[in-house]
């Protein structure tokens, strides 16, 4: 017996859940160029704990898929794509980080248009409360990362942001500092 969910619906769900696995993938990597190649193992922890663990957990993968095994769907996970990507600053990395949080947004976006057009009205309410509650919130630290580390470039003064990218989290991503 197949699941709950339309077919066109289920496809780009699990399209946008393996997104998040991939983005898990390449937090992973700029985690380890963070602590390892440029020397910032606070921040590269802080990437590892607060992005790439919550992309698939609670606030995102596993909340989608608890949901899908309610409404009896069955999920997969894609092969992932190798990530071996290296940067000059991290004001680059953080850049990285910006549009691979925008292309979650937008399969997002995309996947709630699917799901209300078919509907799949608890996917569309369950992905516009990841959307607001945690998507929108994650593009915004990672922008604000960005900028911040761009002044840090700027000023020639980028070794500083290790101690100091903490005055620039928001408060859902102090957790465990």
């Amino acid at each position: 017996m197949e699941g709950l969910t339309t077919k066109e619906t289920l496809d780009k769900i699990i399209e946008l859940y393996n997104s998040g696995f991939n983005f898990n993938a390449k937090c992973d990597r700029l985690s380890y160029v963070l602590s390892v190649s440029m020397n910032y193992p606070s921040l590269g922890n802080f990437v590892h704990k607060q992005f790439a663990h919550r992309i698939v957990g609670n606030d995102f993968a596993d909340k989608i898929e608890e949901y899908g095994e309610l409404r009896h769907d069955l999920f997969y996970r894609d092969a992932l794509p190798v990530h071996v990507e290296s940067f000059d600053s991290v004001s680059q990395l953080f850049e990285d980080l910006v549009l691979g949080v925008a292309d979650i947004q937008n399969l997002c976006e995309e996947a709630i248009r699917i799901a209300a057009k078919n509907g799949d009205f608890g996917y569309e309410d369950l992905l516009r409360d990841i959307n607001k509650g945690f998507i929108t919130k994650l593009l915004k630290q990672v922008m604000v990362l960005q900028d911040a580390s761009m002044k840090y470039d700027r000023d020639n003064k980028g070794y500083k942001f290790e101690k100091d990218f903490k005055i620039y989290l928001l408060d859902e991503f102090k957790e465990d500092l």
